[in-house]
C-alpha cells in the first residue's frame, strides 16, 4: 500500500466532516458516485482506480472514517453536556495566557483544575472587573458561567465553533473575591517564554505595534479592522497568520546562527527543533504555525535517520496529529489557508529552481517568476476559501505578494 499515512488522514477528515455535517459528506459522496459512473465506460481509468483504491486501503480508510467520527461525537457531547450543567461556578485553575484589555473588564483564559469541587480540566475564557493577575498564577474564584452564542443568521459567525477550534467551553465572567492560591503554576520554560514574549510586545512603537505583532507572532487583537480589511481586500491575509513562510524564516536565522557558532550538525538540527517549538509557544500552537512546525520537525528527524523525504506523506502526519489533539480545528480558517496553501503549491508547482546565474538581474527576474508561480499555485486552492468566509476577492494577489515577499524576510529576522 502506497502513503498510508495519506488514506489514513483522508479518512479522518472524512469522518469529522461527517460528523460535523451529514449532507457535506452525502454531496460528497454523490461526486463521487457520478464520476464514478462517468469513467465506468473508460475501461483504463476504471483499471487504475481498481489498482488504487484495493481492500487494505479500503479497510484502512475505513476505519480512520469511523475514528474520525466517533472523535467529533464524543467532544461535541463532551461540549453540550458543559454547556447544559454550569451556571453559578466556584472554580480552581490556572491563567495560561497574558491579559486583554477591554471596556470595563479584562479577559484571559483560565484551565480549571475543579470546578464545584469536582476535578475537571477545561479551558475557559475568565472575565474579571478590572482584576490584574500575573500569568501562571493559581487562582480561585466564583462566577457565572455564559454559554457560548451559535450563529443566528446563515453563514454569520458562530461564536460556539471559534471557541471550539481553541479547545475552550464557554466564559466565566467573575460575581465574587478572587482568591491567590499559588504563584507560578505553571512550566518554568513557559513562563519564561511568556516573559519574552511580553519584552517582544513592549519593543515596539504603538502605531506600528499591531501590525508587526500581527506580522511576527500571529497577534491580531492589536489592528483595527479597517487595516485587517485592507490585509484581507490585498489577499495578503495569511502574512498575519504565522505559517510556512515565516516558519522557513525562523529556521534560516537559526541555521546561520548556530553554523557560526560552529555546532555539530546534528545538534544544530536538534537545536533548530526546540526553537521552532519554543516560537510555536510564543504564536500561541496556532493551527498554520503548528503545521509548518510539525513538518519542519520532520523534514529535520528524515534527515538525521537519512531517510528519503515525501512531501505528500508528511502534510498529511501533520494534520493527523492536529487534528487528533482537536478535531475542530478542521473549521479553523488558519487551518484551511495553510494547508490549502501548501497542497495548491505540490499540486501546481513542477519545478521551482532558483538558479544561481552571475547576473544580478538575470537572478531577480528568475527570483520574481518563481515567486509568481508559487503565489498562483497557493492562490488556486485558497481563493475559493476567501471567496467563502471574507466574500471578497482580489485580482492583484501576485502583485501585492511580491512586494511582500521581498519585505516580510527582513521584518522576520
Amino acid at each position: 500500500m502506497k502513503r498510508p499515512i495519506l488514506i489514513a488522514a483522508l479518512g479522518y477528515i472524512i469522518g469529522i466532516v461527517w460528523g460535523l455535517s451529514f449532507k457535506v459528506v452525502l454531496i460528497f459522496c454523490s461526486i463521487i458516485a457520478i464520476c464514478m459512473l462517468i469513467v465506468e465506460k473508460n475501461k483504463n481509468i476504471l483499471r487504475i482506480i481498481k489498482l488504487v483504491i484495493n481492500k487494505k486501503v479500503t479497510i484502512l480508510l475505513l476505519i480512520f472514517i469511523i475514528a474520525g467520527f466517533i472523535h467529533i461525537k464524543f467532544l461535541k457531547y463532551d461540549y453540550e453536556k458543559i454547556y447544559i450543567s454550569l451556571e453559578n461556578v466556584n472554580i480552581v485553575g490556572t491563567i495560561v495566557s497574558s491579559k486583554k484589555e477591554k471596556q470595563y473588564i479584562n479577559e484571559y483564559k483560565i484551565e480549571t483544575e475543579k470546578i464545584n469541587n469536582i476535578k475537571l480540566k477545561k479551558k475557559f475564557i475568565l472575565l474579571t472587573k478590572n482584576k490584574e493577575i500575573e500569568y501562571g498564577n493559581k487562582i480561585k474564584l466564583e462566577g457565572t458561567y455564559i454559554k457560548p452564542s451559535k450563529s443566528r443568521n446563515y453563514r454569520g459567525f458562530d461564536y460556539s465553533n471559534y471557541l471550539k477550534t481553541e479547545n475552550i467551553y464557554g466564559t466565566i465572567e467573575q460575581n465574587g473575591k478572587i482568591e491567590l492560591i499559588k504563584e507560578k503554576n505553571i512550566n518554568y520554560l513557559f513562563i519564561n517564554l511568556y516573559k519574552v514574549k511580553n519584552k517582544i510586545n513592549n519593543k515596539f512603537p504603538e502605531e506600528t505595534r499591531g501590525v508587526v505583532l500581527g506580522i511576527l507572532l500571529g497577534d491580531k487583537s492589536s489592528i483595527e479592522e479597517d487595516v485587517r480589511q485592507n490585509f484581507a481586500d490585498s489577499s495578503l491575509s495569511h502574512i498575519l497568520a504565522v505559517s510556512g513562510t515565516h516558519i522557513s524564516y525562523v529556521v534560516i536565522c537559526i541555521s546561520v546562527l548556530f553554523k557560526k557558532l560552529k555546532l555539530n550538525k546534528n545538534i544544530r538540527k536538534v537545536l533548530t527543533s526546540l526553537v521552532l517549538f519554543m516560537y510555536l509557544y510564543l504564536v500561541d500552537f496556532s493551527a498554520s504555525a503548528t503545521r509548518a512546525v510539525i513538518m519542519s520537525n520532520i523534514v529535520i528527524l528524515q534527515m538525521l535517520f537519512y531517510r528519503k523525504q515525501d512531501t505528500i506523506t508528511t502534510i498529511a502526519f501533520s494534520s493527523i496529529i492536529i487534528l487528533i489533539n482537536n478535531p475542530y480545528s478542521i473549521l479553523n480558517i488558519g487551518f484551511l489557508l495553510s494547508y490549502g496553501g501548501t497542497i495548491g503549491i505540490i499540486l501546481f508547482v513542477n519545478r521551482i529552481s532558483i538558479e544561481s546565474k552571475e547576473d544580478f538581474f538575470q537572478r531577480f527576474k528568475s527570483y520574481l517568476k518563481d515567486i509568481c508561480i508559487v503565489t498562483i499555485s497557493a492562490q488556486t486552492i485558497i481563493m475559493p476559501i476567501i471567496i467563502y468566509y471574507f466574500n471578497t476577492i482580489s485580482f492583484t494577489f501576485i502583485i501585492s505578494n511580491i512586494i511582500a515577499s521581498l519585505i516580510i524576510g527582513p521584518i522576520i529576522m
